[in-house]
């Protein structure tokens, strides 16, 4: 499994509005990208899917911004790769869309199905809380 840049950044940008959750105020997108050396563009485009989401909120005029929609306990890792079209699928097989006429009799089939679900229930209980706090996640 491959973490994608699109994974990457949209938690690295909502990790910096945990960080300000507390102050309960907004940061400016430009911010956010000058801060984590992101493409504004390419921001915007997250920001638009974590907003349909409804990860993050956002607010428009000289003091908008984006915040947090619900608390940083509240929002799972697993979340926000949905959140951002990412599937926790470890091999092509285990698509929907996938056909595969050995799925049946595959060997290795339940193994990558397993791994997949425990990666997805691993990144459930995984918060931006967690990660705002710097704790140590174990496996």
């Amino acid at each position: 499994m491959k973490i994608t840049t699109k994974v990457r950044y949209g938690i690295r940008a909502l990790n910096l509005l945990a960080e300000i959750e507390n102050e309960n105020s907004t940061l400016q997108i430009s911010k956010m990208a000058t801060e984590e050396n992101l493409s504004i563009k390419y921001l915007e485009n997250l920001m638009v899917k974590l907003r349909n989401a409804g990860l993050v909120e956002s607010k428009r005029g000289k003091s908008g911004g984006y915040k947090l929609a619900k608390k940083a306990n509240r929002i799972s890792i697993a979340e926000i790769f949905m959140a951002l079209d990412e599937s926790f699928e470890l091999v092509p097989c285990l698509g929907s869309d996938y056909a595969c006429e050995r799925k049946e009799i595959c060997g290795t089939y339940d193994l990558w199905k397993d791994l997949s679900l425990s990666i997805k229930t691993k990144l459930g209980n995984i918060t931006l809380e967690t990660l705002k706090r710097n704790e140590r996640i174990l496996f």
